[in-house]
């Protein structure tokens, strides 16, 4: 490979529906896709390989670039850290900072009483159709992350008709009890010409159009 050059190779996210989908794994792999990153002999130190295991973004990648460009760290970026220096081993989705809904550095446990998350579930297709006007039943799976006075509930909600199935974080507040939906509502589920009748990008995967009741 001619060392005059860099090649980066990586995808924007990993498998967002199918079946497999609604698994542990492919969750972190949606969460984290693949990234590949070919440097010249001259740039390769100690550094790239302690950060091969260290909280990362495409905006580091940028910032690196800048770096090898411009012959040393830009310390004027808003977002991105060089990879040719050494991230720090604390750096966390709050620091960057990225969404619980897309952290994947948390820990969680599952919730089987699904009846104790049904608000919570409830709080979202009600969302969901304040976008839509459009009235769902539900079922549902959660899993929980645990804070002080928070606690973060990433819920999988199977709604009627389409029978689509949404992934969505919602923060609970164990004293007020209020409801907050944090990040989008991924829909984890294909929806094929469910969403036919409107042009909307954004809307297409809630949207179940009527015509087809």
């Amino acid at each position: 490979m001619p060392e005059n050059r860099i090649i980066v190779f990586f995808s924007d996210h990993g498998l967002r529906f199918g079946d497999i989908r609604q698994t542990l794994s492919a969750k972190y792999e949606e969460r984290l896709p693949f990234m590949h990153i070919y440097v010249p002999q001259r740039y390769r130190s100690r550094n790239l390989t302690v950060n091969e295991h260290r909280l990362t973004t495409p905006f580091d990648i940028h910032s690196t670039l800048k770096h090898i460009i411009e012959g040393k760290p830009n310390d004027t970026l808003s977002y991105g850290l060089s990879l040719l220096e050494e991230i720090p081993y604390d750096r966390s989705c709050d620091s960057i900072p990225i969404l619980e809904h897309w952290c994947g550095c948390q820990t969680s446990q599952p919730i089987h009483d699904l009846h104790s998350v049904r608000p919570m579930a409830e709080f979202v297709v009600t969302k969901l159709n304040d976008l839509l006007h459009v009235k769902y039943r539900k079922q549902m799976n959660a899993k929980t992350v645990v804070s002080t006075e928070m606690k973060h509930y990433l819920l999988t909600i199977r709604v009627h008709p389409s029978d689509g199935v949404f992934e969505s974080t919602v923060h609970l507040n164990t004293t007020s009890h209020q409801m907050l939906i944090i990040g989008d509502i991924s829909r984890i589920h294909l929806y094929a010409n469910q969403s036919h009748c409107i042009d909307s990008p954004w809307l297409k995967k809630y949207c179940f159009c009527k015509d087809l009741l």
